[in-house]
């Protein structure tokens, strides 16, 4: 299975169903696109990544004719600059410790004494025997949780995105994980539906593991199109690099 359909299968989890839509809306007109693209029969529209490159008022050029046999209004020009902020603004956890003295190379980090290496994809043979099991949760913690009471959503998601990211690398999806700028704007989707975040990566997260498990997944990593100056510590042993759309993640080498 190639990684972009496992990236399809990830991204469809984070909407009210597994089966809904192929894509994380990202705006209130990608939302309404993925509402579009499900109606029967199935309508002539354009795909998400030619719908993306498209200013607001031709995104809704696009969609008013579908929108009106639906019965359902275009958002009001007020949501437009917020629209194509979401899509240009980059996010990066909140975090201490920064690359000043680290360098990229190739497939290689170095910061003083530590080498990190670009992580790819794993194929089942060389998972742990627990990885893909039931009892393998991502178990994500709720913003209510007592320990993020007083904590802004920032400081919340910047806790716990690299516990996601470790929890995808263990069932051996390091080459697609969702960047930071789409985990926040996940998580701001899903609390406007007034769902719930954790249960909806929760069945992100078994929907990936069932399908791994019965899929070949294969080593596909991009090359690495980024400066260090777009990549940060995720944690002690991970550096994530990413220009929105994907991430390079980069682990701490062993020292033998």
């Amino acid at each position: 299975m190639k990684t972009c359909t496992i990236l399809s299968l990830m991204f469809a989890a984070t909407i009210s169903s597994a089966n809904e839509c192929n894509f994380t809306p990202q705006t209130e007109l990608e939302t309404l696109y993925c509402q579009v693209s499900q109606t029967h029969p199935k309508p002539n529209l354009v795909n998400i990544y030619e719908f993306r490159k498209n200013p607001p008022k031709v995104q809704k050029l696009i969609l008013k004719p579908h929108l009106k046999k639906m019965g359902l209004e275009l958002p009001k020009d007020s949501s437009d600059k917020a629209n194509a902020k979401t899509n240009t603004q980059t996010d990066q956890p909140i975090q201490d410790n920064q690359l000043s003295n680290c360098s990229l190379t190739g497939n290689t980090i170095r910061c003083n004494r530590n080498t990190y290496t670009l992580l790819t994809n794993k194929n089942n043979n060389e998972l742990s025997q627990l990885a893909l099991s039931q009892s393998n949760r991502l178990d994500l913690p709720e913003k209510k949780s007592p320990i993020y009471t007083g904590k802004s959503d920032q400081e919340y998601l910047s806790s716990i995105y690299p516990y996601y990211l470790e929890k995808m690398i263990g069932i051996g999806l390091a080459e697609v994980t969702m960047t930071f700028t789409k985990f926040v704007a996940t998580y701001k989707t899903i609390v406007a539906e007034k769902k719930s975040f954790s249960t909806r990566f929760e069945t992100m997260y078994e929907f990936l593991k069932k399908d791994k498990k019965h899929n070949r997944i294969e080593r596909n990593t991009r090359p690495v199109t980024v400066t260090i100056e777009q990549c940060y510590f995720a944690g002690r042993k991970l550096i994530v690099c990413d220009d929105v759309n994907h991430n390079w993640l980069f682990s701490i080498a062993e020292k033998r």
